[in-house]
Parts: C-alpha cells; structure tokens; sequence
C-alpha cells in the first residue's frame, strides 16, 4: 500500500481512469446507431426504405425515404414512348390534300349513285375552289373515288 501514498501514482492512476471514463461514451456511442455493427451507412435503398450497411446488409434499426416503384409496365412506358416519338416525327398532312379528301368524303355517295363523269366534274369543281394544281386534286380524287360498274 505504500504506493497508494505515491503522489505521482496517484495522479498517474487518476490520469488513467479519467481518460478511460471520458473516452467510453465515445466507444459506446460507435457501438449504437445505424449500421454501427456493420461497419457504418453505405447508402438509402429506396425501393425497400431502408439504410444499407457497409457490409451489404440492411440496418436493423434506421430508416430512409420510400419510393414505391413504378406501377406502369416497362411495354406500356415503350409504347406510349414510341407513340410520342412516332407522332413527333411523322410528317404533317398537307392541308390542301386534307382539305381534297374531305371533299371526297363527302360526296362518295353521290358518286356511288351517279358515276357516269362524277369524278371529272369533281376535279374542276375542286380545282377551281382551292386553285390546287389538277394533278394533285385528279390523284386523290381517283385514289378515293374508285372505278364503279
């Protein structure tokens, strides 16, 4: 016991314990939280939630932003998408043939009924009220407009 009564041992012994007192918390607090047994967070998986340990398992304990996943089938995203680009990249209908097949449209059953030089007189009726050119309105007269027997 005549150590105990070492001025210098004591405060040697008192030096230890404090720094072992002061670095335990420290030491305690490594232990806790997420994926502290796991070698710390890696990263959020956000399909499942769930904060990802270092070593590739999940923690226990903590918890991140949720994403539920996309409900819509990838064929349904590949259609729509292609639907979207087709109609982008399609070419624009002339609107003097628009405006010739309408026409044509709404005379067919008059044409059905009286063939006999219906489409010719369509051409010049056609031609003289859009001034479109005689070959355009004659093609698409004839593509519409087919042969009757």
């Amino acid at each position: 016991m005549n150590w105990l009564n070492n001025g210098k041992m004591n405060l040697l012994l008192v030096a230890i314990l404090l720094v072992v007192f002061l670095l335990l918390p420290s030491i305690s607090k490594a232990k806790q939280g997420c994926c502290s047994w796991h070698g710390g967070v890696s990263h959020c998986d956000t399909s499942s939630g769930r904060q990802v340990c270092n070593d590739g398992s999940y923690s226990p304990s903590c918890t991140c932003q949720y994403i539920p996943p996309d409900t819509e089938s990838w064929g349904a995203k590949y259609r729509k998408n292609w639907k979207d680009r087709l109609n982008e990249s399609a070419p624009k209908p002339d609107p003097i043939i628009t405006k010739i097949q309408d026409k044509v449209f709404s005379v067919k059953d008059d044409y059905l009924a009286s063939p006999d030089g219906f489409r010719e007189r369509l051409i010049d009726q056609i031609c003289d009220y859009l001034g479109a050119d005689k070959i355009q309105v004659a093609t698409e007269v004839y593509r519409w407009l087919l042969d009757v027997k």
